[in-house]
């Protein structure tokens, strides 16, 4: 069974999503973050861990090397996502999930603090690139969809729909990889 890369494994989504996999005793990934990945030791020393600029293409290929998949969780910089086309390319990985713009929101929104300014146009215009590229590659992009937002879910509940979401698509991929 190959392994699965999760780009942007220390975000909220993230951690959500590894600790879904460890729940059901996924421990084939490969996790990869500009920011240090933290989490229990007893889930970090099951995975392999990789930390680098996502510009920077050398570690983006060492990362993906080994794995059948990958499951980006940032699309907020377009250099970044031409940066992880291209290592996939490279090494002639097709299969990538990704979020929609939509989630991206959210994800920009909970980590800022609760007096942040409202999203800027930079943001919206830096992740439609970043889609635009996604559909312009020749990569095979699945993208997830927000489950339909209720004030009352919460963000907590919220992040923790849509992983359920990444979860059955990695098992998807992992599937596909095994035939």
């Amino acid at each position: 069974m190959g392994k699965i890369a999760i780009i942007g494994a220390a975000s909220r989504l993230g951690r959500e999503i590894r600790q879904q996999a460890q729940d059901i005793c996924m421990t084939d990934l490969v996790l990869y973050d500009a920011q240090p990945i933290t989490g229990p030791a007893s889930e970090l020393e099951q995975v392999a861990l990789y930390q680098g600029q996502l510009i920077a293409l050398q570690p983006l290929v060492k990362c993906l090397r080994q794995c059948v998949g990958v499951v980006l969780l940032d699309i907020q910089d377009p250099r970044a996502t031409l940066r992880i086309i291209e290592a996939m390319t490279l090494l002639d990985k097709q299969q990538l999930v990704t979020i929609t713009p939509d989630i991206q929101y959210v994800q920009i929104a909970m980590s800022q603090p609760s007096h942040h300014v409202p999203m800027n146009q930079a943001w919206k215009r830096n992740i439609e690139m970043s889609v635009q590229l996604l559909k312009a590659s020749d990569l095979l992009v699945e993208c997830i969809d927000p489950p339909s937002y209720d004030e009352q879910v919460g963000n907590d509940r919220l992040i923790s729909l849509i992983s359920q979401r990444f979860i059955a698509e990695i098992m998807g991929l992992l599937e596909v990889s095994s035939e």
